[in-house]
C-alpha cells in the first residue's frame, strides 16, 4: 500500500506549499526595506557636494567683508549657497543695464546730446582725466600698455540750478521767467580696464561688494550700541556704589533696576552678533537685492544749454531732447547717475600731462 508523502500536503502545482510563499515573501520585502534604509541613510550622511569655484569666492568674500567668524558655521554652505546663485545674477543683471559704452572725447562732446550734457566743455572732460585718482593707479598698471582703449564706468551727481531768464510759453515770449538748469558735478572714473568684459566683470563684484557693505553697515551699527551700552552700565554700577555709601535706598533701587535693564539689552546685542544669528538675516537680505541697489531711469528733456523744458518725450520746436539717465540707487545718499564709457589711452595721457603741467606753473608762480 502507498502511503502518502508525510510533506504530499505542503505540495501545490507550483511546487511550493502556499504556506511557504507566505512566510517567504515578507522575509524578502523586510530585506528590501532595510536596504532602502540604509540607502537614505547613507544620502543622509554623505557630504554634500563642494560648491562651484564661483560660489566658493562669494562665500569667502561674504566671510570677509561681513564677518569673519561666519567662516566657523559649519552649515554656511547649506544657507548661503541656495541665495548666493541669485544674487550674484542680479548683480550681471544690473551691470548689463548699465547704458554704454559712449565714446568720452571733444569729438563726442559735440556729437553726443549725453556727453554733453554731462559735461560744461571740453576742457571739464580734459580735468576729470587728469585729476581722477583711478587714472593715475590704472596707469601704473602693465594692463593698460596693452590697449590704446580703456574702459570704465562714469559716474556723476545731478544739480539743478533756478534762475530767472527770458523762455517762450508757446509762441509767447516771456521776461522774468523761471528756468531751470541740469548740470554735474562731482564726475568719477572706476574700474579701469582695458576692454568691457573685464571692466563689467569688476563692477560685477563692486555691486556685491556694495550688498555686502550695506549689511555690514547694520552690524556696525549694532556694534556701536554695544559700546554705548557697555559704557552705561559702567556708569550705572558706579551709581550704585555712591548710593550705597550714602545710603540711599530709594536711589539705589532706582539705579539697580536701570542696572538691570541695560545687562538685558546688552545681552540681546551681544546674542544678535554672534555668527549663528547674522546668517538668517543675511541670507533674507541677500534674498531682496532690489531693496538695497537698484537703478532708477530719469528721462529729461534738455537742450544744449542744459535748461529742461519738459518732461515729455520726443523734440520740441526749441531743440531740446529726451535724455535717458540710469539713477544709481544704494548705500550712497547722494544720487549718481552712471553710464559705461570708451576712452582712448591718448586721451588720458595728454589730459595727465596738461594737468601736471598746470601743476608745475602753479607751484612756479
Amino acid at each position: 500500500m502507498n502511503l502518502p508523502h508525510p510533506d504530499a500536503s505542503l505540495k501545490t502545482d507550483a511546487g511550493l506549499s502556499p504556506l511557504l510563499e507566505v512566510t517567504c515573501t515578507p522575509r524578502t520585502d523586510s530585506g528590501l526595506l532595510a536596504m532602502g534604509l540604509l540607502l537614505t541613510f547613507k544620502d543622509w550622511f554623505k557630504p554634500a557636494p563642494p560648491p562651484s569655484p564661483i560660489l566658493q569666492g562669494a562665500m569667502d568674500r561674504v566671510c570677509a567683508v561681513v564677518e569673519p567668524t561666519l567662516n566657523t558655521l559649519p552649515y554656511l554652505g547649506k544657507k548661503l549657497g541656495p541665495v548666493l546663485e541669485p544674487t550674484l545674477k542680479y548683480c550681471r543683471h544690473l551691470v548689463a543695464d548699465l547704458p554704454g559704452p559712449f565714446v568720452v572725447d571733444r569729438p563726442a562732446f559735440s556729437s553726443s546730446p549725453l556727453i554733453h550734457a554731462l559735461f560744461p566743455s571740453t576742457d571739464d572732460i580734459i580735468v576729470m582725466l587728469g585729476k581722477s585718482q583711478s587714472v593715475h593707479e590704472y596707469l601704473e598698471t602693465p594692463e593698460s600698455k596693452e590697449s590704446e582703449t580703456f574702459y570704465a564706468m562714469l559716474a556723476a551727481r545731478p544739480q539743478r540750478r533756478r534762475n530767472l531768464g527770458m523762455a517762450y510759453d508757446g509762441k509767447v515770449l516771456q521776461s522774468d521767467a523761471i528756468i531751470e538748469y541740469l548740470y554735474f558735478a562731482d564726475h568719477v572714473l572706476v574700474e579701469l580696464a582695458n576692454s568691457l568684459e573685464a571692466t563689467q566683470e569688476k563692477l560685477r563684484q563692486r555691486a556685491f561688494d556694495s550688498l555686502l557693505k550695506t549689511f555690514r553697515s547694520g552690524l556696525k551699527a549694532k556694534r556701536e550700541e554695544r559700546q554705548r551700552l557697555q559704557e552705561a552700565r559702567d556708569q550705572e554700577r558706579d551709581q550704585i556704589n555712591v548710593m550705597r555709601s550714602m545710603g540711599n535706598a530709594a536711589k539705589l533701587e532706582e539705579h539697580q533696576q536701570r542696572l538691570k535693564e541695560i545687562e538685558t539689552q546688552l545681552l540681546q546685542n551681544i546674542e544678535s552678533l554672534r555668527p549663528e544669528r547674522i546668517i538668517d538675516p543675511l541670507v533674507e537680505f541677500l534674498a531682496a537685492p532690489e531693496n538695497a541697489l537698484h537703478f532708477e531711469k530719469m528721462t529729461l528733456m534738455l537742450d544744449r544749454c542744459g535748461v529742461i523744458t519738459s518732461n515729455d518725450k520726443g523734440v520740441t520746436p526749441g531743440g531740446a531732447e529726451a535724455i535717458d539717465f540710469q539713477q544709481i540707487i544704494g548705500r550712497d545718499r547722494r544720487r549718481y547717475v552712471g553710464l559705461l564709457v570708451q576712452i582712448r589711452r591718448s586721451d588720458v595721457l595728454e589730459a595727465v600731462a596738461q594737468m601736471k603741467g598746470a601743476q608745475q606753473r602753479y607751484l612756479v608762480i
